[in-house]
């Protein structure tokens, strides 16, 4: 089903529902953050995740955010970002849930 609220949001991204149950549903967001993007699109951003966490609902979330400094498999960053600072603040339990064939996480999920 999809996200419209989420949707509707000033950023590339698309937000669907996945119902395991009736009312139990997974928030799956596809995400891209531009390496040149400005300050006002990465904001539009984290307002677009920090919708999908307030959802009391596991999330998951995959795409290109462009954050070179961030080891998304140890969930680490060796120059901090406020992407990586709000996104693991917004997302507790946050794991790298889905990794390609060099080890890069391609996805977050959260329990």
């Amino acid at each position: 089903m999809e996200c419209t609220k989420l949707n509707s949001m000033s950023c590339e991204s698309i937000w669907c529902k996945i119902f395991t149950e009736k009312d139990n549903y997974v928030t799956v967001g596809v995400c891209y953050r531009s390496p040149d993007t400005d300050e006002i699109e990465t904001n539009n951003l984290f307002q677009c995740i920090k919708a999908a966490a307030d959802d009391n609902h596991p999330v998951l979330i995959m795409g290109d955010v462009n954050y070179p400094v961030i080891n998304w498999t140890m969930l680490t960053a060796y120059k901090s970002t406020n992407f990586f600072r709000i996104s693991f603040g917004l997302l507790p339990g946050t794991a790298c849930s889905l990794t390609n064939q060099n080890r890069q996480c391609l996805g977050l999920s959260t329990n």
